[in-house]
């Protein structure tokens, strides 16, 4: 589709450049040719006053011959006749010749392709393609596509027609001047008595002609004259500043000396071939062509002579003639298409590059038309339904669903959202078998927004199907037996370890006071079966936490953890778990625990236990590796995050281990000496417990110099839907906001994406916004923030023209085509001034650089707020004065206001009707819960936004 916007562009830009029909002619066919083969073209035109048919370009590889006609039932008429295009294979010409609506004239083909170039309701000329070849075959796309095109090119071809009508209008009035020249001339000839006539005429004369070479000095092309003897008459301005060569070196020169600023050495050109035979011009020039009518040559070629190096240009040559017809000289006018010769050798390779990933992507790819028929696909798409191309073609894409209510909802999503991603369903192979699939399905669109198909990418899931099953299988034996050996351990350990504890008591208290002996040998008997005790109760408490860590990290694994997620401090979980490991930690020692908790906490969504088991976990991971020094543990506040570090004096950690130590079963240091005992199951765990918090892990440190843990959790707020105001300092700054007419909350912290290749400016425009409240992102490429804006969907977008890779028009372009991102304002700001084309492509808003900032703030305010809420309910008593205040306010900024009883009915119903904003005073306690229960189930969507008047001016500092 963008290369089909592309074509319209090229064709309307041609319209404009292109002085004469043929060199129009020549631009269409190099854009068709662009979008489909297209090698042999030609376009006729009705003239309706002589009730002829001209063949006013042709370029064909067999029927050179093709000549103007009176209508007859040629392929050309029924088009014209008909007024629809048409795709005439050899069996479609068969049956309307039999049909006796067709004649055979010129040489048969394997596919015709017609379409009318209807202006004002008639058909004035007939677009024809043609392929000789079955290697070459058009279709329904190839139909498409040039009706597509074909009213932007009866447009062109009627605005150049006109043009060269008004030019000949003018052409005749010089020749009536050139004639009355002429006659005066002759006059003064015969009346050689007369002096003062003939004075008059040469006066006459060279003013004719000082008028030709002023004319022929402001044409913008370059141009030259040379007479009939082939020496240079006029060499305008134009010619000078592309070859070098002024005028006053040029003019009387001859022997094709005008050649060598462009080739190097004197040599026939194209205006030396004006009136030659028809074969000397493909011996000369690359691309070659003559208007008949007014014996005018049109050429294209690559000169290498010319300053600054090598250039491809376009040529027309014409015959100058006098009053009786007869050759007086010739002209010759060049333009510089180098750029537009890049541009086409750019777009051929970006055409190879997209087909050959088309074609190699290891997916099928497939475009099927608004009815679903398929019309164009790869390779894999054959292969994987097993059908071949004659098999697939108009084939109906709805019949590989099996279940059609499926395909419903596909459908249904599609034509509201434009595209569906990762859709995962089941289609039918030609043999019959169903494999499961992932779709990603987007539509296709023209230029009006009309629906003219949709692209899939599938992916075959049957063998990823059969490995996951698999590997769930295999996951779920390992966890069921790493559960049964746990469970079957943990009753004898259970024993054990019980029995352990009730002897050592015993024997402590019992049999060791009623031992009496003076034997050294039974004193030492006896110490050493209290150690062994000892040793047996310790080594059983580590054999269950271990058995403990591998029963929880099968359970995190198979998902079978279960969580209490409840509001907490991560103060207590810190204090709580230093408590517990109290005996770690003795500054006598020579090993202290220290705690830096920072104030202003906010509270977490968290497991209490299972986040006390990590900080217990990097406590006495720490305190192992510490010999002496001390541990610290640091927690302070982030921006929406709370930050915990473990900080130790211990052996520290190898860099390349940093990542390592949370691995399953690892343990990081010299396995033989350094090592701790331990499962190497305690990093993993905590990682896994963090990371289910919504948090990250992380370890730093180098050897010799200690290691620090951190992890962060994300701060548990209220939806922010809702916001606590104090409702004494709510109506001071109500009242502010209405005197001064600043920004309103519900604009502040709203996202604003910024696109500029320049650094500077970027972190200028930062500090401006964030100084007022709003978030910035922003990117210094235009392919980068196209990707970053349909994934993050800011609320504005201010972006630059001038890019290094694509200009910001493209940009805002690409943008405002997408449903996903065409609501999003744009602030262009850019040195450069094209207002009527950022108003034509939809932006909202254009300013000039240099920039000021409170200009810029005043219309990022504007549009935010016209976009903000449609639709806001005050739900008050309407006995405070806060109430009418804000609804003044709302009223000043643009928003619409209804005020409502503040009775539960009442407010139900105002969260029913769809509210994008509810300011309420509490009717009590709960009002608070009942908002955010009706957020959480759904019922009210995300755009709402709740404003809670309170009486606590701290609970109107905070949202909950």
């Amino acid at each position: 589709m963008e290369k089909l916007l592309n074509s319209l562009y090229q064709i309307s830009e041609a319209a404009h450049t292109a002085k004469r029909l043929p060199a129009l002619f020549e631009a269409i066919h190099g854009i068709v040719n662009e979008l489909m083969p297209a090698k042999n073209l030609y376009i006729a035109r009705y003239d309706e006053k002589t009730d002829r048919i001209c063949f006013s370009y042709s370029v064909d590889e067999y029927d050179t011959n093709r000549v103007d006609r009176k209508p007859a039932r040629g392929l050309t008429e029924y088009v014209l006749r008909t007024k629809k295009p048409l795709l005439a294979s050899k069996k479609v010409f068969a049956e309307l010749v039999a049909s006796n609506e067709l004649e055979l004239m010129g040489e048969p083909t394997v596919d015709w392709l017609g379409v009318p170039l209807i202006t004002k309701g008639k058909a004035v000329g007939v677009l024809a393609v043609l392929t000789y070849s079955e290697s070459v075959r058009y279709g329904d796309e190839e139909k498409n596509i040039l009706t597509f095109v074909s009213e932007q090119i009866a447009m062109a071809i009627e605005r150049v027609q006109s043009e060269e009508e008004l030019r000949r209008h003018r052409d005749h009035l010089e020749e009536l001047v050139r004639e009355r020249t002429e006659a005066l001339a002759s006059t003064t000839e015969t009346l050689k008595v007369e002096i003062t006539g003939r004075e008059k005429a040469e006066a006459a004369l060279k003013e004719s002609e000082q008028k030709f070479h002023d004319l022929l000095n402001i044409l913008p092309d370059p141009a030259f004259i040379i007479d009939i003897t082939g020496k240079v008459i006029a060499w305008n301005r134009a010619i000078e500043q592309l070859t070098g060569v002024s005028a006053g070196e040029m003019l009387g020169r001859g022997d094709h000396e005008y050649a060598v600023p462009f080739y190097g050495d004197p040599r026939p050109i194209l205006i030396d071939l004006v009136g030659q035979d028809d074969g000397e011009f493909e011996k000369r020039y690359a691309m070659i062509c003559k208007d008949p009518e007014n014996k005018t040559l049109i050429g294209e070629n690559y000169t290498p002579a010319l300053p600054g190096g090598g250039r491809y240009l376009y040529a027309t040559a014409g015959v100058l003639q006098d009053a009786q017809g007869r050759a007086i000289g010739a002209i010759e006018v060049i333009r510089d298409i180098s750029d537009r010769k890049r541009m086409e050798e750019e777009l051929r390779r970006a055409k190879e590059y997209l087909e050959n990933v088309f074609e190699s992507s290891a997916d099928p790819i497939a475009m099927v038309d608004t009815q679903g028929r398929f019309v164009k696909w790869n390779r894999m798409t054959e292969i994987f339904f097993g059908w071949e191309s004659k098999d697939l073609y108009l084939k109906s894409a709805f019949e590989l669903y099996p279940d059609q209510q499926q395909l419903r909802d596909l459908l249904n999503r599609l034509r509201s959202e434009g595209a569906v991603r990762r859709h995962e369903t089941r289609l039918f192979r030609s043999d019959g078998t169903i494999r499961p699939v992932e779709m990603s399905v987007s539509l296709l669109k023209d230029s009006q927004g009309k629906t003219i198909g949709s692209v899939a990418v599938v992916r075959d899931l049957s063998e990823l199907k059969k490995a996951m099953i698999k590997v769930q299988e295999s996951e779920r034996l390992k966890t069921d037996f790493l559960s049964t050996v746990s469970h079957e351990l943990r009753t004898p350990l259970t024993s054990v370890v019980g029995f352990a504890k009730i002897i050592r008591k015993r024997y402590k208290n019992i049999l060791l006071e009623n031992i009496r002996t003076d034997s050294p040998q039974v004193e030492r008997a006896a110490k050493q079966v209290g150690e062994n005790i000892d040793i047996i109760i310790s080594e059983g408490e580590r054999l269950t936490a271990l058995i403990n860590d591998v029963l929880d990290i099968a359970k995190i694994e198979a998902g079978r953890m279960e969580w209490q997620m409840v509001p907490l401090s991560v103060e207590d979980v810190v204090r709580k778990a230093a408590a517990s490991l109290t005996p770690l930690f003795d500054e006598r020692k020579g090993l202290a625990l220290h705690l830096e908790i920072e104030e202003g906490l906010p509270l977490v969504q968290g497991d209490r236990g299972r986040l006390i088991q990590v900080m217990t976990n990097l406590f006495s991971n720490a305190a192992k590796f510490t010999p002496s020094g001390a541990v610290t543990c640091r927690v302070r506040p982030e921006r929406r995050s709370v930050t915990v570090s473990v900080e130790d004096t211990g052996i520290g950690i190898q860099e390349a281990d940093l990542e390592r130590v949370f691995d399953k079963f690892k343990q990081v240091g010299d396995t033989l000496t350094d090592k701790p005992k331990g499962t190497g199951l305690g990093l993993p765990i905590c990682r896994e417990i963090v990371e289910h918090h919504g948090g990250r892990i992380w370890a730093e440190g180098k050897p010799g110099s200690g290691s620090i843990f951190s992890f962060t959790l994300p701060s548990h707020e209220a939806p922010e839907q809702i916001i606590f105001m104090d409702l004494n300092a709510a109506t001071a700054q109500m009242k502010k906001w209405s005197a001064t007419g600043e920004t309103l909350p519900l604009q502040q912290g709203r996202t604003v994406f910024i696109l500029d290749d320049d650094p500077n400016i970027r972190e200028l425009i930062r500090q401006v916004l964030e100084g007022k409240s709003y978030r910035v992102a922003e990117a210094g490429d235009a392919k980068t923030a196209i990707r970053r804006i349909k994934k993050q969907l800011p609320d504005l977008i201010i972006l630059d023209l001038k890019m290094p890779d694509i200009n910001g028009f493209d940009v805002t372009a690409v943008l405002k085509s997408d449903p996903g991102t065409r609501h999003i304002p744009i602030i262009i700001l850019s040195v450069l001034s094209d207002r009527k084309r950022a108003a034509d492509l939809g932006v909202e808003s254009y300013l000039n650089k240099p920039l000021d900032p409170d200009v810029l703030l005043a219309e990022v305010d504007r549009l935010l707020v016209q976009r903000a809420f449609q639709n806001n309910i005050l739900v008050g008593d309407g006995s405070n004065g806060t109430i009418h205040i804000l609804g003044d306010v709302l009223d000043a900024h643009g928003y619409r206001v209804e005020r409502i009883d503040s009775t539960p009915q009442a407010f139900r119903a105002a969260v029913r009707a769809g509210a994008d904003m509810i300011v309420v005073q509490p009717l009590d306690q709960n009002t608070p819960k009942i908002l955010m229960r009706l957020i959480r189930e759904g019922i009210v969507a995300e755009s709402v936004r709740f404003i809670v008047l309170t009486e606590n001016r701290e609970a109107g500092e905070n949202r909950v």
